[in-house]
Formats: structure tokens, C-alpha cells, sequence
């Protein structure tokens, strides 16, 4: 792997979340929940209905493919909260095994992308210029274009599901359009993760979990999960399970079994042990690797110049947040 690519992807990736982050904090009045315009959605089935839209084809959403993206659910589960999306008059459905959001449903998530956005739009990222928000946007379309032309060596079936997703009109560009054109690049680096899962023989669940708690350790402005008390909380984020504190259980007991945690593996304060970091640390690194060698082959200078718009991107929503906090 080039010297310095995976450090620019590091950055580029969590000025997404900064840029959202800060843009939901500061200015909230401008980010409405989803809740607005969908009222008819209930809190549980919110995870599935957004992530259904963005992540598959609006009109054409099945649970088994679902199911290939977040395999520690099951495909009986991911049905059942279909059908509850139909009760609530936001899907249509089933065609086959197919279901479909309806036009309302549709425009209530547009409208809650649009206002976030408008919400990273109005932030006050004083120095970097409208001329280097366009660079970084130019840059994003460029690395999708490459992992889009390296679909034709090998399959990527999240990405490919995630370009027929829900997007903005991406015409005339704006600073927001990098939380969802990050979003589509994580679509690619979540089909590096199932490879490698696969080859490593470990169950979904047991992946998840590991990969939640190597976040808290390595990646804290990513953690959602500190320690093996969240799992459920944070599973149930992205996809149903069928009997959620018996897996989640399950799931802690087989790595405390091959001694991955220290402490209570039924505490709130398990953690990865320093060897199974290591490990994590090794399969990350494979990831990575993979994921960046979908990339276009961008120059030093190209490299150094999209690192230092996210940097400084970065810096900025941070300087922002604890002003926020000094308040």
C-alpha cells in the first residue's frame, strides 16, 4: 500500500462524520429528525426504513439482500419489519420478495438529507474556501469512479446496491454532497470487510462486535460502542435480531471463549485484549489494503493536497464543537 493512502482515506472519511456531526450540533433547528414527515414510522423500524432506502434500490428492496449486507440479522426478521413498513403505509409491497418505498416515504428522506445538508452548508468552516470544497468534491467523484470501473474485475455487491440507493442530485456540486459520497465509498469498504470476515471464518455478529470495540480503541471519533454492554444497542442500529439479548450474549461468550476480552465478557467494561487488537489491527489492515486498491492511481501531490482540505476540514468542525461546548 502507497505511503500515505490510507492515512488520506482516514481523514477523508472522518471529515464525513465531523461535517454531519458538527452540522446536527450547532445548528439543530436546521437538522430535523426523521421523525418529521414520516411520524408514521415507529422508532424501531427506523434504522431498517433508512437504511433500506439509501443502501438498495428504492424500488426494488428484498430482505435477502439486506440480510448479504448485515448478515448478523436474518432474513425472517428483516421480512417482518418490511411488512411492518407496509402497515405504516411507507412501503409497498411485496411484489415477489420485493417491496418498494412509496413516493410520500421517499420525499420525507429527501427532505431530511436536504436539511441536514443545509445544516453543513450554513457551518462556518472559516479559511477553507469554496475553491477547496470543490477540489475535495472533484477528488470524491474521481475515487467513485475508480472503484466504479473496478467492478468489472470483481464483484462489490454493497457498492453496487448503494449506487441504485437514494442519492441527492449531486448538480451543481455543494459542500454536504462528501457525507454522501463518503457514504457510497463505504459501501465498497463494507464488501473488503465481508471478504475478509469470510476468510477468517468468524461469525457476523462476533465480527461486528470485534470491529465496534477495535473503533473505541483505534478510531475513538468513530466509536458507537465502548464496550461489549452496547452491542445490542448498536447492532439493532443497522439491522433487526430475532432474540436480541441471546445472541448478543452468545456473541461475547464465544469471545471471551477464545480469550478476545479483558474482564467481564458480561460487563459494560469488556474490552479487545492487546493480542486480539494485534489481530484486528492485521484483518483492518487487509481491509484497507483492499479497499484502497480500488482507488485511481492519484498522484503524491494529489494525495497530499486531499489530505490537507480533509485536515483542515477536521480541525475546523473540531474548533467549532468546543466552542460549542465552552458556550
Amino acid at each position: 500500500m502507497r505511503e500515505g493512502l490510507r492515512e488520506t482515506w482516514a481523514s477523508l472519511r472522518k471529515a464525513e462524520s465531523m461535517l454531519v456531526h458538527a452540522g446536527i450540533r450547532l445548528r439543530p433547528k436546521d437538522a430535523p429528525s426523521l421523525r418529521e414527515g414520516l411520524e408514521s414510522i415507529e422508532s424501531s423500524l427506523r434504522p431498517l426504513f433508512s437504511r433500506a432506502a439509501y443502501g438498495f434500490d428504492p424500488r426494488r428492496i428484498r430482505a435477502t439482500d439486506y440480510a448479504a449486507r448485515y448478515p448478523f440479522s436474518s432474513v425472517s426478521t428483516i421480512e417482518k419489519q418490511l411488512e411492518l413498513l407496509v402497515d405504516a403505509g411507507v412501503l409497498t409491497g411485496p411484489d415477489g420478495d420485493a417491496y418498494a418505498l412509496t413516493d410520500e416515504a421517499e420525499a420525507g428522506l429527501r427532505l431530511h438529507t436536504d436539511r441536514v445538508g443545509e445544516a453543513i452548508d450554513r457551518l462556518d468552516l472559516g479559511e477553507i474556501d469554496e475553491t477547496q470544497v470543490q477540489r475535495l468534491l472533484a477528488y470524491d467523484h474521481r475515487i467513485l469512479g475508480g472503484i466504479c470501473d473496478s467492478v468489472e474485475r470483481a464483484p462489490s455487491p454493497i457498492f453496487e446496491h448503494r449506487l441504485k440507493g437514494v442519492h441527492p442530485d449531486y448538480d451543481p456540486p455543494k459542500r454536504w454532497h462528501h457525507w454522501q459520497l463518503a457514504w457510497t465509498m463505504v459501501a465498497a469498504h463494507e464488501d473488503a470487510e465481508e471478504q475478509i470476515r469470510r476468510e477468517r471464518g468468524i461469525p457476523p455478529l462476533v465480527w461486528f462486535a470485534r470491529h465496534e470495540l477495535w473503533f473505541s480503541s483505534r478510531l475513538p471519533h468513530r466509536s458507537r460502542m465502548r464496550a461489549c454492554g452496547g452491542l445490542r444497542a448498536v447492532a439493532e442500529r443497522y439491522a433487526p435480531l430475532e432474540h436480541p439479548e441471546a445472541e448478543c450474549r452468545a456473541a461475547i461468550e464465544t469471545m471471551r471463549a477464545q480469550g478476545w476480552l479483558d474482564g467481564d465478557g458480561d460487563g459494560d467494561e469488556a474490552r479487545l485484549s492487546g493480542a486480539e487488537l494485534t489481530r484486528a489491527d492485521r484483518d483492518e489492515s487487509e481491509i484497507e489494503a483492499i479497499f484502497l486498491s480500488r482507488w485511481p492511481d492519484l498522484t503524491d501531490p494529489e494525495l497530499h493536497e486531499l489530505r490537507g482540505i480533509a485536515d483542515a476540514i477536521n480541525r475546523r468542525c473540531e474548533e467549532l464543537m468546543r466552542h460549542a461546548d465552552d458556550r
